[in-house]
């Protein structure tokens, strides 16, 4: 009988024995594998957290532990979407979709994401695991191709467009000097209406030109300030005319960017008018820049209404607009040109708090300007 007793525990020893090398090799998956794992209660505060999480977020362990995955939201999706989310999981059903997840550096980052309830031995629901594949560069590469058919499309169309826009204009002018003894004013109006239109409408192919083949800059070490100062300098008036306060709060020590200044200009104007568009009752607007880790950091901040999340979650689609005689190519470009001296162009949006757009550039001589 004793022998017995001594097999049954040498047995069970050794069954615990193969549990705990089971447990610190499923430990040591999850702490080294490249995916996203987190573990929240049901009530979502977060419980544990593994290293490729605080690499991907930005976030400690520390930092999000207690929290709820909340501090991630972005913004990108909205209500229906996330009460979708919840009431699948707490049912106890396994939730799959992507994400557009928000770092704690602000930058956006997309996951395809797999939550799977944690039952107890009685069937409840505890706790839920989510884990998160990085696929931000993947979106990245068929955003880079949707564009590029995007731009051949474009482009083509702007050549069509052309040709008969200026030959309209061009005779819609001779027109106007044939009749320029004609007492008739309403025929020169008419005429003048036309040749206005297609001026405008010449514009709006110029800007889709440059959608469809960006410029290739000519870069050079540039005083961000003094760029800034420039274009300052020639929307302050009317900055001034609409009520509008506008503010400089540069750093100190010039930040040197490698950059194209006309290019850059574009940008900042772009970005500038649209922060004077977001005050049509006045307010205030600031511009400010900082050197960090190697970058030069613009930001331009307005304390007007903020946008809801349907237009932030859309900001940078070309042809996205909310202005009635927009094209909504302006942040498109502006987006493109950043990322073309491989910066980044990003924006924070509180509704009743206003809007910040961050425009962040290697310094001249860092590595990644290299």
């Amino acid at each position: 009988m004793e022998e017995n007793r001594a097999g049954e525990i040498a047995g069970l020893e050794k069954r615990l024995k193969a549990a705990e090398e089971s447990l610190a090799k499923l430990s040591v998956a999850v702490e080294q594998t490249r995916d996203m794992v987190v573990i929240t209660a049901r009530n979502g505060n977060i419980e544990y957290a593994n290293p490729s999480f605080e690499r991907v977020s930005g976030y400690s362990k520390d930092e999000v532990f207690g929290k709820t995955p909340r501090i991630l939201k972005s913004g990108k999706h909205g209500q229906v979407f996330y009460e979708r989310f919840w009431n699948a999981i707490l049912s106890g059903d396994v939730f799959k979709a992507e994400f557009i997840d928000k770092k704690k550096s602000d930058e956006f980052y997309c996951v395809e994401k797999i939550v799977t309830p944690i039952r107890d031995k009685d069937g409840s629901v505890t706790h839920f695991v989510s884990v998160d594949r990085d696929i931000t560069g993947h979106k990245e590469m068929e955003k880079t191709k949707r564009l590029a058919g995007l731009g051949k499309l474009v482009a083509d169309m702007a050549h069509e467009v052309n040709n008969p826009l200026m030959s309209i204009s061009g005779n819609a002018q001779l027109c106007l000097m044939s009749v320029s003894q004609i007492p008739d004013q309403g025929i020169r109006n008419y005429l003048e209406t036309i040749v206005r239109e297609c001026q405008r409408a010449k514009t709006i192919v110029q800007r889709l030109l440059k959608f469809s083949h960006p410029p290739r800059g000519r870069l050079k070490e540039t005083d961000i300030n003094k760029t800034l100062d420039i274009v300052a300098g020639m929307l302050e008036h009317q900055f001034k005319l609409d009520n509008i306060e506008l503010v400089r709060n540069y750093c100190q020590e010039e930040p040197l960017a490698l950059v194209d200044e006309q290019q850059m200009q574009e940008v900042f104007i772009n970005l500038l008018n649209n922060a004077r568009d977001a005050l049509p009752a006045g307010g205030s607007v600031e511009i400010a820049t900082y050197r960090q880790d190697g970058m030069v950091r613009i930001e331009i901040k307005d304390n007007g209404c903020g946008m809801p999340e349907e237009v932030s979650a859309r900001l940078f689609e070309p042809f996205f607009t909310t202005k009635e005689k927009g094209t909504g190519l302006g942040l498109s470009v502006c987006y493109d040109i950043v990322r073309a001296h491989k910066g980044k162009l990003q924006f924070k949006s509180r509704q009743r708090e206003g809007t910040t757009f961050i425009i962040l550039l290697p310094e001249a001589g860092s590595s990644a300007d290299v």
